[in-house]
């Protein structure tokens, strides 16, 4: 319920309040157990969202790590969850300015939503990735 709460706020724009959701959801999913479970990916995920929006990008970076490694753990076969979540990672690390990770994270995306025959994830995730992969590029010098 927190982790729908928290969805809803972020639509409706109250990122502070779906950000005490969001918090609020990975306690619960903390003491409750359910953090290795896909519901516990979502819950990091979202959370790793809403801290982007209010420009936390420590607290982005720890909640999408954690949901990356509940992934791992699960071995979560879900291409959607799988998905967004190697897209959230790639956020984080666009606005790292790691290109390189970002592009990795974004193509790791783009394989999870095709795999599940999410085309339209897919497609925006490969256009992540190469946004990423031009960024790689060393800039070329003018000659004197």
């Amino acid at each position: 319920v927190m982790l729908n709460q928290g969805v809803c706020l972020t639509k409706l724009g109250n990122i502070h309040g779906a950000k005490e959701a969001m918090e609020a959801s990975a306690a619960l999913v903390r003491e409750t157990g359910l953090v290795d479970t896909p519901t516990g990916a979502e819950v990091f995920r979202n959370l790793c969202a809403v801290n982007l929006e209010l420009d936390d990008l420590p607290g982005a970076e720890e909640a999408i790590l954690t949901a990356i490694a509940v992934c791992q753990r699960t071995c979560t076969t879900d291409a959607a969850i799988g998905g967004n979540v190697h897209r959230n990672h790639a956020a984080v690390l666009w606005e790292k300015r790691d290109a390189l990770g970002a592009f990795e994270a974004a193509t790791k995306a783009a394989k999870c939503f095709t795999s599940g025959g999410l085309d339209q994830l897919a497609s925006e995730a490969s256009d992540l990735a190469a946004k990423a992969k031009a960024r790689c590029r060393p800039k070329k010098k003018a000659s004197d």
